[in-house]
């Protein structure tokens, strides 16, 4: 008996990688971090960034909005700006906020 082999599945109209994204909840949760863990020129610390969200949020985790480090939803976030310095750290702040328009 001949097996018959099923044609291929046509390609899906819809892409099933999707870019990853935040949601309002997320980035608001973000922001408050930032602001509770900054330091007196704004910046703070990624890494104390995380441990308050994980104090705050214990279910947040960066890879359930499809990062796999907190460094990378921090610079998809589009509210801050993430700079690196020596010695690997990494320091966030909130973007500044547009005035007018």
């Amino acid at each position: 008996v001949p097996t018959v082999k099923s044609p291929p599945a046509p390609p899906s109209a819809k892409p099933t990688t999707k870019a990853p994204s935040l949601d309002k909840a997320a980035l608001t949760m973000l922001a408050k971090a930032v602001e509770a863990s900054a330091d007196e020129d704004g910046r703070a610390n990624l890494g104390q960034v995380g441990q308050h969200l994980a104090k705050q949020s214990p279910d947040f985790d960066a890879r359930n909005y499809g990062f796999a480090r907190l460094s990378d939803l921090a610079e998809a976030s589009g509210i801050l700006v993430v700079e690196r310095v020596e010695g690997g750290l990494v320091k966030v702040r909130l973007k500044p906020k547009a005035v007018g328009k």
